[in-house]
């Protein structure tokens, strides 16, 4: 991991015009957010950070553990609570940062004049009435025999995921196929980066993740392989 790190420090330190440089400009968000020429060096520590962040954008159930606690508070609590999840925002509107116009957001029914802080409130309420039922049902597995939620509800609710492989007898090339679904959401920029290790006689390419020392999902020339999310019962609140 630390060879990683002096790869990405030694590449960021390289960029410019002439000769023997990595590359001529970073990518435009860098210079969108202010920080070509102001990066700290990358470490194996972020490294770490980001694959613990992969694993939080991952874990869902923790959701459920809050609108357990949301469905016992008053209303003045709630109150609260949006003002301390949506700090600095009552005076700005949902739409900060605008990608349509305003007259096609509001053809569209996306538009709202509401404060963020007011709209999430009124979401906190829509979720807090639908709860009872949610509530009930979690008790209710809570009694049977456990399970990590991959073949049964023991959840609040049956979470599932896919991936699965076809035998080359079923494929018109006679290959095997295979395909996974990571779960993970479309960002740009993107999650996923293009990589390939090469090494001897061996290859290994597939999807990776940028600041990350691993291939994801990939194939070499024996094997290809792909992952998912379980969304079990993993977290908890206090």
């Amino acid at each position: 991991m630390q060879a990683y790190a002096d790869g990405i420090n030694d590449f960021i330190q390289n960029v410019g015009f002439g000769e023997g440089k990595s590359a001529h400009l970073l990518p435009p968000e860098f210079y969108l957010l202010n920080l070509a020429g102001n990066l700290e060096p990358w470490s194996p520590i972020d490294s770490l950070a980001n694959i613990a962040l992969i694993n939080f954008s991952l874990t869902w159930d923790w959701a459920q553990d809050f609108m357990r606690e949301v469905n016992k508070m008053e209303s003045e609590e709630l109150n609260a609570l949006a003002d301390e999840l949506t700090p600095y925002t009552k005076n700005y509107l949902h739409n900060m940062v605008t990608v349509l116009d305003k007259s096609d957001a509001k053809r569209m029914g996306k538009w709202s004049d509401k404060p963020l802080s007011e709209r999430y409130l009124e979401s906190l309420e829509h979720l807090k009435q639908a709860e009872p039922k949610r509530d009930f049902n979690a008790k209710r597995q809570a009694k049977q025999p456990f399970d990590m939620g991959m073949g049964g509800e023991s959840n609040d609710e049956a979470m599932h995921s896919n991936n699965w492989v076809i035998h080359g007898d079923h494929t018109a090339t006679g290959k095997p196929m295979l395909a996974s679904d990571p779960h993970l959401s479309t960002n740009l920029p993107s999650f996923w980066t293009l990589n390939e290790l090469i090494w001897e006689d061996k290859f290994l390419i597939g999807g990776s993740t940028p600041g990350v020392p691993l291939i994801g999902i990939g194939k070499s020339k024996n094997i290809s392989y792909g992952q998912t999310a379980a969304l079990c019962d993993i977290s908890d609140l206090w």
